[in-house]
């Protein structure tokens, strides 16, 4: 009979076959979550306006440079670089937020992913590699055999911005071994990935001209997982006051621009065009620019921002190409040249915007489709949920 009990007892508090010690909680606050909606606005843009260079420095010293080279330097090679850490940073952080670390958790976490993640990145890619065909035929190009076009599909396809949704498919799949390494490893697993991020180091090899995986978004994707794990972090950096947030967003400017006058032509992208003091500049200005960012967010409780963050998804995956074939064939067309940068990117970015609120409101099941489910309503969820008094909302996927 005592055994009986001893075992129904045992049976009871038999916990469920995890990966990690424990679930990750308390949630994530309402205010925090819409202050991330807001950063992914603004970090779409940034992408946008990075795809839409038209200038840069070529000299090692800035008195070589023209202003527009140096001010678009500044704005793309310096305070948009925060784009790729934030974006890497959030998924880490509303993966592990509503996971509780057992196994089936992980697996709902994944089959969610699969259309918010990879069919997106399946649907952009299959029509820039259709594109991409189709224009290659037209002008009498070397064709490709389907084989190849199926792996230019499914590993690189023409759209630059795609690398970082392959990242993302990729960091999923190995999320339940960062969720242990950084639960277990704790301080050293941040430490050796930090080492690796701050001095460039690649540890992953080039598959089909992208790395595996990238540093920097395996780095902040493992952060948003500590931040998960402790979100009062997080949510003390949203909640801090505007002196603060002033303060890091001035060193934030002048880290850039000392990167700047250090080298002008700093560029850590598949090369190594930088000089170590340059490279850690860099580092450092990204790390002081998200803090900073994630503050001035707190703050940003417009309605507007939701509404915008509905359509920040569509933006990311149709801005490339093939609509920046178009855009630069007009270019072409026109004396803007160096200085298209000013008037591309701000055309691009509100046509793509205006392109996806005419698709939700005409084709909203093809739109919902398109973007893995993020649309203006679903976003304008969470902050009719933050203006209900005392309402703290359980974490989103």
């Amino acid at each position: 009979m005592g055994d009986g009990c001893q075992a129904n007892r045992y049976h009871r508090y038999q916990p469920k076959l995890s990966l990690v010690t424990a679930p990750l909680h308390p949630p994530l606050s309402a205010k925090t979550k819409q202050a991330f909606q807001a950063l992914g606005v603004v970090s779409t843009v940034l992408v946008v306006a990075i795809h839409y260079r038209s200038a840069a420095p070529t000299g090692s010293s800035p008195l070589d440079a023209t202003w527009n080279e140096l001010l678009q330097e500044f704005l793309l090679g310096g305070l948009s670089r925060i784009a790729v850490p934030l974006f890497a940073f959030a998924a880490g952080l509303f993966y592990f937020a509503s996971c509780d670390g057992t196994i089936s958790s992980h697996l709902n976490k994944w089959r969610s992913r699969v259309s918010t993640l990879l069919v997106p990145y399946l649907i952009a890619g299959g029509v820039a590699v259709s594109v991409s065909t189709i224009v290659g035929y037209l002008q009498n190009d070397e064709h490709h055999g389907l084989d190849r076009l199926l792996v230019q599909w499914w590993l690189r396809p023409p759209a630059e911005q795609l690398w970082f949704l392959r990242d993302l498919v990729m960091l999923t799949t190995l999320a339940p071994l960062i969720g242990v390494l950084v639960v277990r490893a704790g301080t050293a697993a941040i430490a050796g990935l930090a080492a690796l991020w701050l001095m460039n180091i690649q540890p992953f090899p080039i598959v089909n001209g992208w790395y595996l995986i990238n540093i920097e978004t395996l780095f902040f994707y493992a952060m948003g997982v500590c931040a998960a794990r402790h979100p009062r972090m997080i949510e003390a950096l949203v909640d801090s006051n505007p002196l603060a947030t002033r303060s890091l967003l001035a060193v934030w400017f002048l880290l850039v621009a000392a990167r700047i006058c250090v080298q002008p032509n700093f560029d850590a992208w598949y090369v190594t065009d930088y000089t170590m003091h340059s490279l850690l500049l860099h580092q450092v200005s990204i790390l002081v620019g998200l803090a900073a960012c994630v503050g001035w967010a707190g703050g940003c409780t417009s309605p507007a921002w939701p509404k915008l963050s509905g359509l920040s998804f569509f933006v990311y995956l149709v801005h490339e190409f093939p609509l920046r074939a178009v855009v630069v064939r007009f270019v072409e067309m026109t004396s803007l040249d160096d200085n298209s940068l000013w008037i591309a990117a701000p055309l691009a970015t509100v046509a793509c915007f205006l392109g996806g609120w005419w698709l939700n409101h005409r084709l909203p099941t093809w739109f919902s489709r398109l973007t893995g489910g993020r649309t203006p309503t679903r976003a304008m969820r969470l902050r009719n949920e933050t203006n209900m008094p005392g309402t703290t909302m359980g974490a989103t996927a």
